[in-house]
């Protein structure tokens, strides 16, 4: 996250302005897996950020709505569980975008593993 008034310009992100989110005091966001080593999801949906990792045990996606999460994944929850449901096939995720329909919020992700066939789900705010 970008705090401007930390250091220099008020107005804008200098590289003293940023802070890890999600590392309990690590230095790397994976929310305490070590397998969440690659990051291939970040999105903003209505009132959530939501980030993904290609996991081989099973993509993981995890939300927040709090305003300023801090260095505690304690602020982040899983959902959809390991792969989405189906750990063995849905190893890496290659797309994602937000929708807004009216005063709901949907995200999509598409995702698979390579050389099989893709799925795409869909999650409501």
């Amino acid at each position: 996250k970008c705090d401007p008034a930390s250091t220099g310009n008020a107005t804008e992100c200098d590289a003293g302005d940023w802070s890890v989110v999600g590392d309990d005091s690590t230095g790397v966001t994976n929310m305490g897996v070590a397998g969440n080593r690659s990051m291939t999801m970040v999105v903003a949906n209505g009132t959530y950020l939501y980030i993904g990792y290609d996991n081989g045990s099973g993509i993981q996606i995890w939300r927040t709505n709090t305003a300023d999460p801090g260095s505690a994944s304690s602020s982040w929850s899983q959902i959809g569980g390991n792969g989405l449901g189906d750990a063995t096939n849905m190893l890496n995720i290659y797309s994602a975008t937000s929708v807004q329909q009216g005063s709901d919020y949907y995200i999509y992700v598409s995702a698979g593993k390579s050389g099989q066939p893709l799925a795409v789900y869909r999650q409501k705010n």
